[in-house]
């Protein structure tokens, strides 16, 4: 559907070559050569208005005989993999005593919303109830895998031992829905749930049968923000038109530097993070998103949508890099 794409800047196929596994022990890697999209002669019409589709294309020598490859647009993130990870996690349990792992809801697929608690156990009720919550969620378009990933690593930082992270499990709740969209992972589908429906277009009125993801998240965030105060909440994304990672925020029209300070603060602790490229603006067709709704339901300014590039950091930036190596 979209006119654009990163393979058009460069951007490589992920593949999976079960010879190469065996006898080279590599996993996923990147490669493909004369990659070209471009439009094709179909068509579809979206609200009455002609929509002209794009095909990709590329080439591909087989290295083994008799091998079975697998091509993938990125590298993939299953639901598997997510069970595996949380699984492992739960193994450890005596280890980590800050690790609340429950099924926020059954989809349609009847696989479970996995929703997960993070914070340290403070025998002084009262100090818990000071805790601000920050509520993290990833993976509602089952193609951008690279949401799962950033998730993943969130979830491994958070549970680590380091320092940083026990300063953030005991300033903070940590309320993560890692996989909102299993049924569409599950299914292959690009952006959309088991009945056809993009997730993140339906936080204003969730159906409780058709969209139970968002219904089930929707309920417990409202209830959070009833319990304590919310600092944050973010939900994670890929794009697959643009490189580098930033945020679209909200605009506070009162205070627009408001909704800016944390995506600033990020681009100053991290070379990858591009803050020109974040956006604050509110059009209407985003009313729907999770970002939208949730802040003029809530009117937290700290609510944001992460977006990391299919294709990692821009060729500036890595030319910048360049010059302190």
């Amino acid at each position: 559907m979209k006119s654009y794409s990163l393979h058009n800047k460069g951007m490589q196929i992920a593949i999976y070559s079960e010879k190469k596994a065996e006898f080279e022990k590599t996993g996923w890697f990147i490669g493909g050569k004369e990659i070209q999209y471009y439009h094709n002669s179909l068509f579809k019409y979206v609200r009455e208005s002609k929509r002209l589709l794009s095909s990709l294309s590329f080439k591909y020598e087989f290295e083994f005989d008799n091998d079975t490859v697998y091509f993938a647009n990125t590298i993939p993130f299953l639901y598997t993999d997510l069970i595996r990870d949380l699984n492992e996690i739960q193994r450890n349990d005596l280890k980590y005593d800050f690790f609340y792992r429950k099924s926020l809801c059954s989809t349609l697929a009847g696989n479970g919303l996995d929703y997960l608690t993070i914070t340290s156990n403070d025998p002084n009720p009262e100090l818990y109830e000071k805790k601000q919550g920050i509520v993290l969620m990833a993976r509602v378009h089952p193609g951008e895998t690279v949401s799962s990933w950033m998730m993943k690593g969130i979830i491994d930082f958070l549970c680590s031992d380091c320092e940083e992270a026990s300063y953030l499990r005991n300033s903070f709740v940590f309320k993560i829905i890692p996989m909102m969209n299993p049924d569409g992972v599950v299914s292959g589908n690009y952006r959309t749930s088991l009945a056809g429906c993009d997730l993140n277009r339906r936080w204003i009125n969730p159906n409780e049968v058709l969209h139970p993801e968002i219904y089930s998240a929707k309920q417990m965030i409202l209830k959070l923000s009833s319990q304590r105060q919310i600092a944050m909440i973010c939900d994670l994304h890929g794009h697959s038109g643009a490189n580098n990672i930033f945020m679209y925020g909200n605009d506070i029209k009162e205070n627009s530097a408001e909704t800016r300070v944390f995506p600033l603060l990020l681009s100053k602790i991290n070379d990858c993070f591009n803050f020109p490229q974040c956006s604050f603006k509110m059009s209407k067709s985003k009313y729907g998103t999770a970002r939208v709704n949730l802040f003029h339901e809530l009117s937290i300014p700290n609510i944001f949508t992460i977006e990391a590039s299919f294709a990692g950091i821009s060729r500036e930036v890595i030319k910048f890099f360049a010059l302190f190596i």
